[in-house]
């Protein structure tokens, strides 16, 4: 009875020895599939992280483009035709807002003419309060330039037009 309480003991030892080799095997295999993973979602991270990075450039890219675009005339740089080549005529006086106003109710319910000053208006009063006067030249400038204050100026003034 003793040995058979022996063996039993040293069967008892061997299972558990058993069990405890192939728990340690199945946590040694989890903690290589965590790592694995792991590695897999930095390598995801890093490959997000570098598209966004390609992204961040490419806006700037085009925002430095739309900058560059926004400085130049829209027609191709051919603005600097609309003005006579004579000596500078006498720059003509703003219309006031009265006279240019409809004086019937017909022509107050009239659609609109195709007129710049409704789109670009606010520019085109920045404009002339800087002392440029508002002429059709002003409004095609403005126009061509998209309404670009900056670019309007700059070109006003180094066409001899300010």
């Amino acid at each position: 009875s003793d040995e058979e309480g022996h063996n039993e003991s040293g069967s008892d030892e061997r299972l558990k020895r058993r069990q405890t080799f192939h728990e340690q095997r199945r946590a040694h295999e989890e903690q290589r599939q965590a790592r694995a993973e792991q590695l897999q979602t930095q390598e995801e991270q890093r490959k997000v992280q570098e598209d966004q990075r390609k992204i961040q450039e490419e806006q700037r890219r085009v925002q430095e483009q739309q900058r560059r675009e926004a400085r130049a005339p829209i027609g191709g740089g051919s603005l600097a035709g609309i003005w006579p080549t004579t000596p500078a005529a006498p720059a003509s006086p703003a219309i006031p807002a009265a006279l240019a106003a409809p004086s019937t109710p017909a022509a107050a319910a009239a659609p609109p003419a195709l007129d710049i000053s409704n789109e670009f208006r606010n520019e085109i009063r920045m404009l002339t309060n800087m002392g440029f006067a508002d002429t059709p030249e002003l409004r095609t400038v403005v126009r061509d330039f998209g309404g670009e204050v900056e670019a309007v100026v700059e070109f006003m003034i180094s066409a001899g037009r300010q």
